[in-house]
């Protein structure tokens, strides 16, 4: 069955002017002049601007941080769905769409879904090709 996390969209809006602190991701991107929440709703209306921001955190998330980010990339990609979700990851650059493919092959950020990899093929056959059934070029 697919997962269904549309009802994190309504808590990405709200949290969008809500104060940063006590939220470890919201933080850490607030230290670099980025709101978080903003950047992730507007990721999650499929602004592939928004999106390219939002996976960009990955080169500062970690420790409580990255325990909140990671986990929100998966629920984005359900939020925006395969179609959309594809057509960012074409405008990426391999380094980009490797680091994602670990990501979402790595059941730690991917609960409940302990093997996201076929989970993946099944409900987002146009991502799960861009990541795992082509080889990614590194030098792109």
């Amino acid at each position: 069955m697919k997962l269904n996390y549309g009802r994190q969209k309504k808590l990405w809006q709200e949290r969008q002017s809500a104060p940063a602190e006590g939220n470890e991701e919201a933080s850490s991107a607030k230290e670099r002049g980025f709101n978080y929440y903003a950047i992730l709703t507007a990721a999650s209306d499929g602004d592939l601007k928004a999106m390219a921001t939002f996976f960009s955190f990955a080169r500062f998330m970690d420790g409580g941080a990255a325990e909140g980010y990671y986990p929100e990339t998966w629920e984005l990609l359900h939020v925006v769905g395969d179609e959309t979700f594809a057509r960012f990851l074409r405008g990426q650059p391999g380094k980009v769409r490797k680091r994602i493919s670990g990501t979402f092959s790595s059941p730690g950020d991917t609960e409940p879904i302990s093997k996201p990899k076929p989970y993946i093929q099944r409900y987002f056959p146009k991502t799960y090709k861009l990541l795992f059934a082509t080889k990614v070029s590194l030098h792109t």
